[in-house]
This record gives structure tokens, sequence and C-alpha cells, in this order.
């Protein structure tokens, strides 16, 4: 519906229809009684979850966490815009392709998590994704020939808009090789994670009790 109503309608109101599942959620769990959580059956304080929340090891994971989400969510927001420069109108499929792949490893990549642990699924996800990004942002300086028949679009421009199409040509390969980076820093944080835990003996759950039994 709002795919159909783009370009028809000012786009506040597409956005808006966003609304529509968040309030059919709302009314679905308005009625429901939550359990409590396991801090709270354990009587954990919340001044103390605070603390916890501080611990080195914990604002390591948020920092990972957090730049996951860049190279997940922040390329998505521009790779349309660089690879379209780059493939010559294009760039839509790059979106599509990995937005596939995505929703496919997604559904099947149990049986890839049960053979490697899941930081060591982290650590090999982040290194593809700093290959793949480096490679993109480097392929037009290698004179790849899907690449230097976009860069021309057999199209003769004015020498200030060819100056201008190259410019961004070259800020897009610049911006991918740039970004490489963050997931070269994921791979290294993954792997100090793996060996952490395989000399501290694994992952160890802890059990919370309440204040009474202790």
């Amino acid at each position: 519906l709002g795919i159909g109503l783009i370009g028809r309608v000012r786009w506040e109101i597409v956005l808006a229809l966003y609304l529509v599942p968040t309030l059919i959620y709302v009314l679905m769990m308005v009625k429901e009684k939550f359990p409590k959580s396991e801090a709270a059956a354990a009587g954990v304080k919340f001044l103390d979850m605070v603390k916890e929340f501080a611990a080195p090891m914990l604002l390591f994971l948020l920092v990972l966490h957090v730049c996951i989400g860049y190279v997940e969510l922040g390329t998505d927001s521009w790779i349309v815009n660089i690879m379209d420069t780059v493939l010559g109108g294009k760039g839509l499929f790059i979106l599509l392709y990995t937005s596939i792949l995505m929703f496919v490893l997604r559904f099947f990549a149990g049986p890839i998590v049960h053979r490697i642990n899941p930081l060591g699924l982290l650590f090999v996800s982040a290194v593809v994704a700093a290959i793949g990004l480096y490679s993109l942002g480097s392929l037009a300086t290698k004179a790849g020939p899907v690449m230097e028949k976009a860069k021309d679009f057999s199209i003769t421009l004015p020498p200030d808009e060819q100056a201008v199409r190259d410019a961004s040509f070259h800020g897009g390969q610049t911006a991918l090789r740039i970004t490489a980076a963050i997931p070269v820093f994921m791979a290294l944080g993954f792997l100090y994670l793996i060996i952490h835990f395989r000399r501290a003996g694994g992952y160890k759950q802890i059990e919370l009790t309440s204040q009474q039994e202790t």
C-alpha cells in the first residue's frame, strides 16, 4: 500500500502508515500481564544493574554492536547513490542483492552457527564485509571493465558536467574503501572475544538468586 501511494500523496502520509501496525500491537499487549524479569524476581536493585551496565566488557560489546548497525544500516542508506555512479544508474540492484542475501542467511544460518560458534560467525562475516567493501571501492581504480563502462556511460558530456560526475565517482569509491575499516575493527574485536572466552574456559551462565536465599 505504501509503495502504491509513493508520489501520489505527501510523504508524511506514507510514513504515518507505520502507525497502523504499531497501534495494533499496542492493543494486543495492553491487556497482557508480563512476568517479572529474572533480575526483579531475584531482588536485584536497579543501581546494581546500572553498575553492571558500566562493565568494560559490556561497553566493548556495545561498541561492536554499534559498528554492526553502521555497516548494515548505514551503508544501506547511501549505497544506492554511490553505486548508481559506479554501475551506471543500477545501484538499486546492489541493495536488492544484499537484502535478499541477508534474508536467506537469517533463515538458514542455523547450521553454520552450530558448526562455528556465534562469535566465529561474526568474525567471518566481518572479514567478508571488509573484503567486499574494499573490493567495491577498488574495482574502478583497477580499470575493471564493468566499472569503466559505467563510468563513462558512453555519453559525451560537457567538461564541467563530466568533472562533477568523475568527482562523484571518485568520492563514492573512496567512501567504500574508508568504510571497510569499520568491519576490520569489528573482526579484530570478535577475534579478541574468541581468544578471551577460550582462555576463560568458555561462556559461563550466571544464575541470579533472591536475596532471601543468600
